[in-house]
C-alpha cells in the first residue's frame, strides 16, 4: 500500500510539473491582438521611413492656385492642364494678365506664360537638384542659383537665350510649389520677377 501511495504521489508530481511548465510557456507568448498591433505599428513606421505613405498633391486648378503666393496667383489667367507631377499632381500653364506689375520693365513679350504645379516630394528633390547644379545649362553664359533666407526655396536662372531672355526653374520644399518662367529680360530681371511674385524673398 505504501508503495502504491508513493507511486501516486510521483505521478501527481510529474503531472503538476508539466502543467506548471505549460503555464510558464503560455505567459511568454504575447496575446494575438498585441502581436498584430505591434506588426501594424512596424509597418506604419516602415512606410513613413521609406516615404511610400500616401502623399496628397493638388489635382484641381483651384487647389494648385490656392497654394501659390498671392502676388503670383492674382495675376494669372487662362490656366490649362500641361501635364502632371511625379506623384500625380496637376501641372498647369497659365497666362500672365496683360499689364501685370510682375513683369513691368523686365519683359517686353506680348504673350507671357508660366508653368506651375504643387508636389512637396518632387519639390524637395528639385531644390536639392538646383543646389547641386543639375539644372546648369552648359550652353548658357550665365547659370546662377538664388535661394530664400530659410533655404526652403531655390531657383536656377540661366541665359541669355532668344531676345536676351532668361529662364527660371523654381521649387519650394516647404510649400511644394514649383514654377518655370522664360520671359525675363536679363539676370536682374529674372531675380526681380522672383521677388515680385513672392517666390524668393
Amino acid at each position: 500500500m505504501i508503495g502504491a501511495a508513493a507511486a501516486v504521489v510521483v505521478v501527481a508530481g510529474v503531472i503538476g510539473a508539466i502543467v506548471l511548465t505549460g503555464d510558464k510557456g503560455a505567459d511568454q507568448v504575447p496575446p494575438a491582438d498585441t502581436a498584430a498591433a505591434a506588426g501594424d505599428t512596424a509597418g506604419a513606421e516602415q512606410a513613413g521611413a521609406s516615404g511610400t505613405g500616401n502623399t496628397q498633391v493638388p489635382t484641381t486648378k483651384e487647389a494648385v492656385l490656392a497654394a501659390l503666393p498671392a502676388a503670383l496667383r492674382t495675376d494669372l489667367e487662362n490656366c490649362k492642364t500641361n501635364g502632371e507631377t511625379e506623384n500625380g499632381g496637376l501641372q498647369m500653364q497659365c497666362t500672365l494678365k496683360e499689364g501685370t506689375a510682375l513683369t513691368a520693365g523686365i519683359s517686353d513679350q506680348d504673350y507671357q506664360s508660366i508653368i506651375v504645379s504643387v508636389d512637396p516630394a518632387e519639390a524637395k528633390k528639385r531644390v536639392l537638384g538646383i543646389r547641386q547644379g543639375f539644372q546648369n545649362d552648359t550652353t548658357s553664359t550665365d547659370n546662377e542659383i538664388v535661394e530664400n533666407i530659410p533655404r526652403t526655396a531655390a531657383a536656377h536662372i540661366d541665359g541669355p537665350g532668344y531676345a536676351n531672355t532668361y529662364s527660371i526653374w523654381y521649387a519650394n520644399s516647404s510649400t511644394g510649389v514649383m514654377a518655370s518662367f522664360s520671359d525675363a529680360q536679363g539676370l536682374d530681371g529674372a531675380k526681380t520677377f522672383l521677388s515680385r511674385a513672392g517666390l524668393i524673398n
